[in-house]
């Protein structure tokens, strides 16, 4: 039972009980709040007692206050009364000051965002008037109408247009990054004064004991101004083959109390999702007033409304979105994950990020070297590993790390136990990259039906110049016909694929081999596109 009651700060009320701030004992921090518990050591008499804790941020969640003893069997818990406690002194001219700084910076920021999507918008649509000119381009020349004048005049307006694009999206960014190193100035300002302007709560719980003694009451409540996202590094020792996957956490929380001295646990759950499955209200069908036929629902009869209509559609629409939830339970239906820093630590009610390491995993690795000579000539290492972790490793950014030199950041994606980590750690300059494609080749056969014909060849290769064995992956891809009059072949003489469709990806061709050390990989591909001469396709 919660009992609320509003006082002002200067007015003293007096209570025969232990009084005591009750100092912040654990925390739990979830993906959109957190779970704060202090604790307060007070002796008891038999009977009636009372414990107060003081200091409590205006910002808890009143229906999430709950007390309990840590360790007193012969002690209940009768009430928690909680009391608001109204500042009597006026907000300081500094932080309104601050604050509406903040607000300006943000609205600028906005501006510029706003700009950078228009000049996206004016990219997207030059590109789509550039790909339209290829084809009218290739148009005129199969029709031997080529005007170069023309196309010449086309392509210069497009290259201007392009670069005035990109010039205005740098030079936004560039204001951008200006603006947010000002707002990350002016919010560490705002959160050195904001100290002591917010409203508090003091809470009183009253409990029973049936003898005299010392007692630990813990009282614990939710916030929702705190969060924490996930962060990793990675480190990939070459020599060795291994691969270490240390998580961290980022943690941050404005809610108006430190933590000093905690002991701090992360969960992997929401605490503000909904626990209870929706309803799903009966899918009713009968006959509309009027006998015209429905255009949407073809081949039912005449005049019925097939469509359920109200809460019942929008539960139908979103069906495939509905999953149990709760404090054990994350969106993916996949079980929340807890990890408890292992050290006590302390975080500052200022709205900025503290990072704790949580973990790591050592991971035995499969070094390869992967290249796409069609887009460009670098070889990227690749780190392969099978993750052994109990729990799923989260998305979250990753810093890489190649024989202890800081190689850039990269997306750690979704990894559950016993799935495969796929990283890549920058670029190989010791793998030498050659590409070439020759010239293409056009042709018409067939009497009655005439049929155009392009074949296309392209050449890559792979030079090893380390002092030892690499593996090495070449990846291409061919172009896959959605129609059926569309037919496309691999050429003889062609190096064959060790993997096609790779990863799923229709098109994706894949050659690999183990390349000793100075040895270098050919790889020869060809393929011919035919189609009736009467149409013409796209994507070539």
């Amino acid at each position: 039972m919660i009992r609320r009651f509003l006082v002002v700060l200067f007015v003293l009320i007096a209570h025969f009980a232990i009084a005591g701030i009750g100092d912040i004992r654990n925390v739990t921090v979830f993906m959109d709040g957190a779970l704060v518990t202090r604790a307060q050591t007070i002796e008891t008499r038999a009977g009636s007692n009372s414990a107060i804790f003081t200091g409590l941020t205006g910002d808890l969640d009143e229906d999430t206050i709950r007390a309990e003893f840590e360790d007193s069997p012969r002690a209940r818990i009768i009430s928690v009364d909680l009391e608001e406690i109204i500042r009597a002194e006026l907000v300081r001219d500094d932080e309104r000051r601050l604050n509406a700084e903040v607000r300006r910076i943000e609205d600028e920021l906005r501006v510029l965002d706003d700009r950078i999507k228009v000049a996206q918008l004016r990219l997207d649509f030059i590109a789509g008037i550039g790909k339209q000119t290829s084809v009218t381009v290739k148009t005129d020349l199969e029709r031997g109408e080529m005007k170069p004048s023309s196309w010449q005049e086309a392509w210069q307006t497009l290259e201007g247009g392009t670069s005035e694009a990109l010039r205005t999206v740098h030079q936004t960014q560039i204001e951008k990054r200006s603006l947010h190193a000002e707002l990350g100035k002016v919010k560490r300002e705002l959160s050195r004064v904001k100290s002591g302007t917010r409203d508090q709560y003091r809470a009183h719980v009253h409990f029973e004991s049936a003898v005299s003694g010392t007692v630990s009451v813990l009282l614990s409540y939710m916030i929702d101004d705190a969060d924490w996202q996930p962060v990793y590094d990675a480190y990939l020792d070459s020599k060795s083959n291994e691969l270490t996957i240390a998580l961290a956490a980022e943690v941050e929380q404005n809610s108006g109390e430190d933590w000093s001295d905690i002991r701090l646990t992360v969960s992997t759950a929401y605490a503000s999702e909904d626990a209870t499955l929706p309803d799903l209200d009966p899918w009713w069908i009968d006959f509309s007033t009027t006998r015209t036929a429905s255009k949407e629902a073809p081949g039912f009869a005449s005049g019925v409304n097939v469509m359920p209509s109200g809460s019942a559609a929008d539960n139908l629409y979103f069906a495939e979105e509905i999953s149990l939830s709760g404090s054990s339970i994350v969106a993916d239906s996949e079980y929340a994950s807890e990890y408890q820093v292992s050290a006590r630590t302390s975080v500052p009610a200022d709205g900025e990020s503290h990072r704790m390491r949580i973990v790591e995993h050592r991971l035995p690795a499969e070094v390869s070297i992967t290249v796409l000579p069609r887009l460009e000539r670098n070889a990227y290492v690749i780190a392969t590993a099978t993750y052994d972790g109990q729990v799923p490793l989260m998305p979250g950014d990753v810093l890489l790390y190649l024989d202890g030199a800081y190689k850039g950041m990269g997306e750690m994606p979704r990894v559950r136990p016993g799935g495969v980590a796929k990283l890549g750690f920058g670029i190989d300059h010791k793998v030498l990259v050659k590409y070439s494609e020759d010239a293409e080749q056009r042709s018409t056969s067939g009497v009655v039906s005439k049929k155009r014909r392009i074949e296309r060849w392209t050449e890559a290769s792979v030079l090893n110049s380390h002092n030892k064995s690499i593996d090495i992956t070449i990846l291409d891809h061919m172009p896959v016909a959605k129609d059926e009059l569309i037919k496309i072949e691999i050429l003889e003489g062609s190096t064959i694929p060790t993997e096609t469709d790779v990863d799923k990806t229709p098109g994706l061709l894949a050659w690999k081999k183990t390349l000793d050390a100075k040895e270098e990989m050919k790889v020869r591909f060809g393929f011919t596109v035919s189609f009736p001469k009467d149409r013409t396709t796209s994507g070539l």
